[in-house]
């Protein structure tokens, strides 16, 4: 498992309140040396298989994450 998935499980795990993650590179960086020796199209390719599916697992784990709503005191709409 890739390092970041690790770490939102973890902190699930030990009950940290969290409310979303900012993740861009931690979903499409393993493609960069794709791109660099396959070309635009590999990594287009690596995007839509490997790419999406690390979203898919981001996702997945953040499904322990809370709403900011009740933090601020702020109702949800």
């Amino acid at each position: 498992k890739p390092v970041f998935i690790e770490t939102l499980e973890l902190a699930a795990q030990s009950g940290a309140s969290f409310n979303g993650v900012l993740c861009g590179r931690a979903t499409w960086k393993d493609g960069i040396p794709v791109y660099a020796k396959q070309g635009p199209s590999a990594f287009e390719a690596w995007l839509r298989d490997q790419g999406a599916k690390n979203i898919q697992n981001v996702n997945r784990a953040l499904k322990a994450a809370h709403s900011w709503f009740g933090k601020v005191d702020v109702n949800a709409p």
